[in-house]
């Protein structure tokens, strides 16, 4: 529940104090659940010892798993946040409109894709 609960899964506002601390959570989830995946390893080990049934710890691997889409879409809001941001700074009379809309549709079609493997699972997530 604290995964769930304490995980960046949406955004009110795109800006790079967010974009930070949502890298932060994710940091420290990971850290978090990097220490479960060696107490859950040294279970395992004392079930082998012991001859009884290993744990299969199925929300510990989602949770590793999520973690990592996670890290996927910030890193797409990321590109895109900051990509806007870059061309924020460009002056009119240097703006090429046809580079730009070009550049859009390739970020749209390479990234932003809910078919591509990567964003199935995410596609549904607020921030995404």
């Amino acid at each position: 529940m604290e995964f769930s609960n304490g995980c960046p899964y949406n955004i009110q506002k795109s800006s790079p104090e967010t974009i930070n601390q949502a890298y932060e959570s994710i940091g420290l989830y990971y850290y978090k659940t990097g220490q479960l995946e060696k107490e859950a390893s040294d279970l395992n080990n004392l079930e082998t010892l012991f001859d009884i049934q290993k744990s299969s710890y199925k929300q510990l691997k989602d949770c590793s798993q999520e973690l990592c889409l996670l890290k996927q879409m910030w890193d797409l809001i990321s590109l895109i946040d900051y990509q806007f941001e870059a061309w924020k700074t460009t002056l009119w009379d240097k703006i090429d409109t046809e580079s730009l809309m070009q550049l859009i549709k390739e970020m749209q079609t390479k990234q932003c894709n809910p078919q591509t493997p990567q964003n199935k699972e995410i596609k549904n997530w607020k921030a995404f």
